[in-house]
């Protein structure tokens, strides 16, 4: 928990523009560990969140990324759920892959 609140105190100092990089950073690290383990499964993973770019995207405004975010966050939240199946059914033996 140090770890995080050292993580966190870190980024309420950010300006806006650092935290929209920080959010994105940490949103591209989940998306490849997910695909990480998809991979060892031989699924392929073809699902990609949004790499907020400073300079470029400094213009969106709050609602356009949100909705960026949004909907990378649906996206994980269904390659999670497929990691979930497989486990369970590999746990309970109906797993073919």
């Amino acid at each position: 928990m140090e770890e995080y609140n050292n993580l966190f105190n870190e980024f309420k100092k950010m300006g806006l523009d650092a935290k929209r990089n920080a959010y994105s950073e940490e949103i591209i690290k989940i998306s490849l560990i997910i695909k990480s383990y998809l991979k060892k499964l031989d699924i392929e993973s073809k699902f990609d969140v949004y790499n907020y770019i400073s300079k470029a995207d400094q213009k969106l405004s709050e609602s356009e990324l949100l909705n960026k975010n949004f909907k990378d966050i649906y996206l994980i939240k269904e390659q999670l759920l497929t990691l979930l199946s497989i486990y369970d059914s590999k746990k309970y033996g109906d797993y073919n892959g």
